[in-house]
């Protein structure tokens, strides 16, 4: 599963942005910027758009969750 920062980047200083500002900015849907930040999924082509319009890495957004491996 991935977790991401993207709510908290959305909302830091600098950005302060509501789900369809930054829609608005990606051109997505202010539906696809819920699901993503409440972790149901991004394709890699958006993840690259985020990563660049907030200048960082995806890894910076994007992180794989540790599960239980039992």
């Amino acid at each position: 599963m991935v977790k991401n920062v993207l709510k908290y980047l959305r909302r830091s200083e600098g950005f302060d942005l509501t789900q369809k500002e930054l829609g608005d900015a990606l051109n997505l849907s202010t539906v696809t910027i819920y699901k993503i930040e409440n972790g149901l999924g991004v394709n890699i082509a958006t993840a690259l758009k985020m990563a660049k319009f907030f200048n960082c890495k995806v890894e910076d957004i994007f992180s794989l969750k540790e599960e239980n491996s039992w």
